[in-house]
């Protein structure tokens, strides 16, 4: 991005925000809400990809795609991948002096 403060809040923005939409993402697949969690999964995907989280995003990409079309088991099998890839990217951006 080149302008780290701005880089900085960005990430801190994403990592703020990431826990609350998967969160978000469970409970929507829990309750059967496929178009919500289809808008939820949109939403993760799209902040992954401000922050060229690649890996994570396509497995939002994949969660979207099985909402969309009422695979709601598939998507919520999902969720551990994505919570590990959020996870693995945390360790990351801390190791790298980000967080």
């Amino acid at each position: 991005m080149g302008n780290k403060s701005l880089d900085k809040k960005v990430i801190s923005g994403f990592l703020n925000d990431v826990p609350h939409l998967l969160r978000g993402l469970k409970s929507r697949l829990d309750a059967g809400d496929a178009e919500r969690a289809r808008l939820q999964a949109h939403a993760l995907k799209r902040l992954a990809a401000k922050v060229s989280a690649d890996a994570l995003g396509a497995l939002c990409s994949e969660a979207q795609e099985a909402a969309a079309t009422g695979q709601l088991s598939r998507a919520l099998a999902l969720l551990p991948r994505l919570e590990e890839q959020l996870k693995l990217l945390q360790d990351i951006l801390k190791r790298s002096g980000w967080v």
